[in-house]
């Protein structure tokens, strides 16, 4: 709330309300992601961030009456938003995960903590992809890292990663140029570890 009057809430499956009488009664907006929203934050009546699950930041600059997401670049669940200002913004999430702005919200920059906890294979964002996915992961401590991708009959499709890393977190692109619509898999092996997940690549 930015004001005595004025002020937005929102909750599961991309509900979101808007009030600009102090609550009697609240209007619903044009609805966000699918995804629930837990945090909401308005540095001023028209300009304000929200952030949920799965990752997903959306922003308004009217006041809510549209919403556009952006790439926060983790699939982790966000669960607070705030801004010291009409330009410095922070959102945190589960994993450790920290996300920057100095731009009003418009792009954020990941930062992460000095360790990761555990080893950790994230879901790929977005998914459904088309034509490239971001695959991201964590590692505790230094390993030999393999991350390939299969198709729905355990075929290898590439390899992505092969290589000793240190401990911590990374992303890579997938570009699926030149393959079929359809599910797909990706495995992270770590040492001793493995962790698979599917992906879905819509033509």
């Amino acid at each position: 709330m930015v004001d005595a009057y004025t002020g937005t809430i929102v909750g599961a499956k991309g509900t979101i309300l808007h009030t600009t009488n102090g609550g009697t009664p609240w209007t619903p907006q044009a609805p966000g992601p699918l995804y629930d929203l837990n945090r909401v934050w308005f540095t001023e009546v028209n300009n304000g961030t929200a952030v949920g699950a799965s990752g997903w930041i959306i922003h308004t600059t009217n006041g809510g009456t549209t919403w556009t997401s952006q790439w926060s670049g983790t699939t982790n669940f966000l669960n607070g938003v705030a801004f010291t200002g009409a330009n410095t913004g922070t959102v945190v999430g589960q994993r450790g995960t920290i996300l920057h702005a100095t731009t009003g919200g418009s792009t954020w920059t990941r930062e992460e903590p000095a360790l990761a906890r555990q080893f950790c294979l994230e879901q790929n964002y977005p998914n459904p992809f088309n034509p490239s996915t971001t695959i991201s992961y964590q590692l505790p401590t230094r390993s030999h890292v393999i991350l390939k991708v299969f198709d729905i009959l355990a075929r290898e499709v590439t390899t992505l990663v092969n290589r000793v890393e240190e401990a911590g977190y990374r992303s890579v692109k997938f570009h699926a140029a030149g393959l079929s619509s359809g599910a797909y898999f990706y495995r992270l092996t770590a040492d001793n570890l493995v962790q698979t997940r599917k992906l879905l690549l819509l033509r």
